[in-house]
């Protein structure tokens, strides 16, 4: 029983209080309505991009038409819309890292 007793003290002693740590961390997240207008963004954005390559490639022309996709087309779509998402999401991240890579210590 001394054991548990002096391990409980151990964990006791290492916690800290780090509240100070997570306010600072909590002040720059963005609120939930602008992480949502964020999402409705490039969603109409993705999508736009999606319009212009299914036009290109004559996938729109077969939508209106009512005729239905081949496997290999729907494969196609599957896969660029895929990439879309990570061209625009991956840009977004590594221009975040490379604004707060910039920004000084202090500011944070």
């Amino acid at each position: 029983m001394d054991e548990i007793n002096e391990t409980s003290e151990a964990n006791e002693a290492i916690e800290y209080d780090d509240t100070e740590e997570i306010n600072a961390i909590s002040l720059n997240m963005a609120s939930r309505w602008k992480r949502l207008a964020g999402a409705i963004i490039d969603g109409i954005v993705s999508g736009m991009i999606m319009v212009i390559i299914m036009y290109q490639m004559g996938l729109l022309q077969k939508t209106f038409e009512r005729v239905p996709f081949t496997i290999s087309e729907k494969i196609y779509i599957f896969i660029i819309g895929w990439l879309i998402f990570l061209v625009i999401q991956g840009y977004l991240l590594w221009r975040i890292q490379l604004i707060s890579a910039t920004e000084s210590p202090k500011s944070r």
